[in-house]
């Protein structure tokens, strides 16, 4: 073999021995990161390879800046010798497409550009396969140790890649330190912060890898949204409200109570826009077996109301709620008048979902009857029902129900005898009922793609 065969050589097994080094310190790196604190905690008093790990993670600062120099080193290694070992020998190649016969290389022009498309092309190879062999499949890998069991076995070797880049991890923290402190920037609001968005693509991934249920999934997701969701989203509408006039009697109160399921009754003077109050059912119970209760009247039990912006967030409002030790609010539009009610269990319903009691009623929002057709309730919130059919609506629609959607197609609010049909994408609605300029109930159907269009 020639020199320039056994130079070739020893840089193209030089780079691979890097290669598999830098992918085993990658693979190291995601199983330190990955192991939870409470694990790495449970190793202060152990001996061997878990000490090891412990002491490391003590200062995860400077093993971070490790990882990450060598990270770099090794990348820019691996260039230079697949770069030294490939590019010439390539660029021979290419020349001599041109000139086969050619020895040597007088068309100086093309040899420079047949050195160009060499050094892109193995750039671009070593990028290739550092990417997937030394990144990707690495990672992967350390991802599928449990409860980690690969990062205390690779301790001792960090440790020996801690102490070998000591010199320059100290040099590059110092001069970190010097720029921050020239850019008047705190070391501590240096750190790296994991953003909402990344959270949520987490939580994605591991809902695809079987790691997470997807009610696990949407509950999360609904945490980060509770700050974001409208109080309206969540409210009674007036329309639905159980009250009753502060003329009424405690009788009408009790009556409908137990015909409503409602613990707190709200009550309210002349239109439901002017809610005095509410009276809590239990306040009542002093009452059973007293006579004369026809004496008492509903200003003896009423108490006070919260009152709600109709702007404001699920998150704002959870904050009034425990700062008046609240259960009940009036969700107060911009012109002053009642625009709904809402509970503190409405609240915790927009992140865990339906939570049913034994007074909620089971009925459905959505029930199948048969194949592609299903059964609707007109309040239901459009984008859930329809992400079920598999159909998606514009961000910027302005109805909250199944029924305002049919109404925003149709034009007009159907009458109560009217047998109304519309379709939205491939999804046909029958209005079946309408109670009170209200459509209460909604037959879907699902046609083909084609027929729908």
């Amino acid at each position: 073999m020639d020199s320039d065969g056994s130079r070739i050589m020893i840089f193209a097994i030089t780079a691979l021995v890097l290669l598999l080094l830098r992918g085993y310190y990658v693979a190291c790196e995601t199983a330190v990161t990955e192991i939870s604190d409470a694990k790495v905690k449970s190793f202060e008093n152990e001996k061997g390879q878990k000490k090891i790990l412990y002491r490391l993670l003590e200062n995860t600062g400077q093993l971070m800046t490790a990882f990450s120099v060598w990270r770099v080193l090794s990348t820019v290694a691996i260039a230079y010798f697949w770069f030294n070992a490939f590019s010439e020998p390539l660029a021979e190649k290419i020349y001599n497409l041109r000139y086969p016969e050619a020895v040597s290389f007088p068309d100086t022009s093309w040899y420079a550009l047949c050195l160009g498309i060499s050094a892109v092309l193995v750039i671009f190879a070593t990028v290739l396969v550092i990417t997937v062999f030394s990144e990707r499949i690495p990672k992967r890998l350390a991802m599928k140790s449990r409860n980690g069991t690969f990062a205390v076995a690779s301790a001792g070797t960090v440790r020996i890649l801690v102490v070998f880049l000591l010199p320059v991890t100290a040099i590059s923290s110092l001069l970190t330190k010097l720029f921050l402190f020239i850019f008047g920037i705190t070391e501590d609001n240096g750190r790296e912060i994991v953003t909402e968005e990344e959270i949520l693509m987490m939580v994605d991934a591991c809902n695809e890898t079987g790691e997470l249920e997807e009610s696990q999934k949407e509950m999360i997701s609904n945490i980060f949204e509770f700050d974001d969701t409208p109080v309206s989203d969540m409210m009674t509408h007036r329309m639905d409200i159980d009250a009753v006039e502060i003329n009424d009697t405690v009788t009408d109160v009790v009556n409908l109570a137990i015909s409503s399921g409602r613990s707190r009754i709200p009550v309210y003077e002349g239109t439901i826009d002017s809610i005095l109050g509410f009276i809590c059912v239990k306040d009542l119970l002093c009452l059973v077996g007293c006579e004369g209760v026809d004496g008492f009247t509903i200003k003896n039990f009423l108490r006070d109301m919260l009152y709600i912006p109709a702007t404001n967030s699920c998150g704002e409002a959870f904050k009034l709620f425990t700062d008046n030790k609240a259960q009940l609010a009036v969700v107060v539009d911009e012109y002053g008048g009642t625009a709904g009610l809402i509970s503190m269990e409405d609240l915790l319903e927009s992140i865990v979902g339906n939570i049913q009691d034994e007074y909620d009623n089971d009925e459905e929002e959505i029930s199948e009857i048969s194949e592609g057709v299903y059964m609707l309730d007109g309040t239901a919130e459009p984008e859930r029902i329809l992400e079920q059919l598999g159909v998606t609506l514009p961000e910027d629609h302005e109805y909250d129900t199944i029924g305002g959607l049919v109404v925003d197609i149709l034009g007009k609010i159907p009458d109560e005898n009217e047998t109304a049909t519309v379709r939205y994408k491939n999804i046909e609605f029958t209005v079946l009922v309408v109670e009170e300029k209200r459509i209460a109930k909604v037959k879907a159907v699902v046609l083909p793609e084609e027929e729908g269009q």
